[in-house]
């Protein structure tokens, strides 16, 4: 089982490639970086529910640029994937997240 930190490493080791490959506008991966990096901070104060909620918000975003077609939609995936793994951990096993509008 991972830790909360190495499940926060995985989304932003996913970030770093897409921008590294140019799939990602350049400010659209800073902002998707600096959710993370916000829910990155909330957990190590101990402040999970907000991380949870910034790590929502990273998916709900990253789901927003597939929508618009400025991410590939199996890039963005990826991202989704991960966020939703955590957040189903932190639940305890349900995935809160769900985007019926567009399948990715």
């Amino acid at each position: 089982m991972y830790s909360r930190t190495q499940e926060m490493t995985h989304p932003a080791l996913l970030l770093e490639r897409l921008l590294d490959a140019d799939a990602l506008l350049a400010e659209d991966g800073a902002a998707l970086q600096a959710q993370l990096a916000e829910a990155r901070r909330l957990q190590a104060e101990g402040d999970l529910e907000a991380a949870r909620r910034q790590v929502e918000s990273l998916a709900l975003f990253t789901e927003a640029l597939v929508r618009t077609d400025a991410l590939p939609p199996a890039d963005g995936q990826a991202v989704i994937e991960t966020a939703r793994r955590i957040l189903a951990e932190d639940a305890g096993g349900s995935a809160p997240v769900q985007d019926d509008t567009h399948p990715v």
